[in-house]
């Protein structure tokens, strides 16, 4: 058996491995555990109401355990140790790594295509708007409002995806910025023979980093917004009481996690629209002056 390291060599065997200086083995443990396990912060959905991150992607695992079993009797029990202690000051539970959808490329080519979200965005939620105008009997008023309260917040977040990543993926300067304040990039250690391999696969690396990201995750959207485009972001705290419906009504069918049911109604529509729109007016109104 032969570990992927370094990045551009065949490798090295698991008896050379047992054979390497303590900073060697640990380097190629650090590589492995990353090509497998990820800090579940990344791309693990998180629902308060269900008790956290759910494990879509396999965990929650514990670092100890895993380097336990895959480098027992290679690696010394200290070695693997000093990894473990790292590794949990990091995260205590890691995610495993979620797989690659096909559909990944054209998605962030629309995306990219986006090049004036806002408008996009009022077109959207205007055609909500014409929708709650047309009549419908009383027994369809409940699941139609129940759809379009969903579409409401997924215009604000591919507005508020297509915004940032339109403006950042264009910028050295913000892409720097992102590099500095992102967990995912602190924990990847370069050498220097990579370091020109690494560069070249920087802009797919940071657009994959991106479009994983849960964009109705307001308080991590926040820190994008304040870390990255150095602006003040809007308050959120009458929109993450929507999102928690959304959340109830795609996972729930509208009800919460004590079964109540939760009735939407066109009213509710309406106050939600005019409350997004009031937000994304914030924000085009903080944002630094587009490249475009």
């Amino acid at each position: 058996m032969a570990y992927s390291f370094p990045a551009d060599s065949d490798g090295i065997r698991e008896e050379l491995l047992a054979l390497a200086p303590p900073e060697i083995q640990k380097a190629v443990m650090r590589q492995w555990f990353f090509e497998h396990y990820e800090d579940p912060i990344e791309s693990t959905p998180y629902d308060s109401e269900e008790g956290g991150y759910l494990y879509i992607w396999g965990g929650p695992y514990n670092a100890r355990e895993e380097l336990d079993s895959e480098f027992f009797g290679t690696v010394p029990h200290e070695v693997v140790e000093e990894l473990a202690e790292e590794l949990e000051a990091i995260a205590w539970e890691w995610s495993g790594i979620p797989e690659r959808d096909p559909s990944d490329d054209y998605l962030v080519s629309a995306i990219q295509a986006n090049i004036d979200p806002r408008k996009t965005a009022d077109a959207d939620l205007a055609t909500i708007g014409s929708l709650l105008t047309l009549e419908t009997s009383s027994e369809l008023e409940l699941p139609m409002c129940r759809l379009l309260y969903v579409n409401v917040i997924t215009c604000l977040e591919v507005y508020l995806c297509d915004t940032f990543m339109n403006r950042v993926l264009t910028d050295d300067e913000l892409k720097k910025r992102l590099v500095h304040k992102s967990p995912e990039f602190k924990k990847d250690k370069i050498t220097v023979s990579t370091i020109y391999e690494y560069f070249a696969a920087l802009d797919d690396k940071l657009r994959e980093y991106l479009f994983k990201t849960l964009w109705h995750n307001l308080p991590r959207v926040r820190a994008f917004y304040r870390n990255v485009l150095e602006m003040d972001f809007p308050d959120i705290s009458t929109l993450q009481l929507a999102i928690e419906h959304r959340h109830d009504i795609v996972h729930r069918n509208g009800r919460t996690k004590d079964g109540n049911e939760t009735i939407f109604k066109t009213q509710d529509v309406e106050n939600l629209l005019r409350e997004v729109e009031t937000f994304i007016d914030t924000i085009e109104s903080r944002l630094p002056r587009s490249p475009f």
